[in-house]
């Protein structure tokens, strides 16, 4: 996820995309990264602009990061998206274990009482 900061022309007549990078999402990645894609347009068909944020979804390709105007998504949608809660079995796992627990202690204490 990151603000696009400036473009400049490729050889083949594609461009160049700096992003200064607000969080990374997948990977270790600098605070900048230049992508190389065709012209970016937004989903109106206008080209995206300096100062706009976005969530790039990017894939390298030999010693370049590249993507294409469909690579573009709302950083809103994938940060939420990248923020999915992990462990879930893990946590799931140690909680049984917990009333396992629990549910054995209040048996023993039940025995002794009765």
């Amino acid at each position: 996820m990151g603000t696009l900061t400036g473009q400049r022309p490729a050889p083949d007549g594609e461009r160049f995309y700096r992003f200064d990078v607000a969080q990374a999402v997948k990977g270790p990645i600098g605070t900048e990264i230049e992508v190389r894609a065709p012209l970016l347009v937004d989903a109106n068909g206008r080209p995206v602009g300096a100062g706009v944020d976005a969530g790039v979804l990017a894939r390298l390709e030999g010693a370049t990061f590249t993507t294409d105007s469909c690579g573009l998504t709302d950083p809103g949608a994938l940060l939420a998206e990248a923020d999915e809660p992990r462990g879930g079995w893990i946590k799931l796992l140690i909680g049984a274990a917990i009333l396992a627990s629990a549910l054995a202690y209040s048996l023993r204490r039940r025995r002794r009482r009765g």
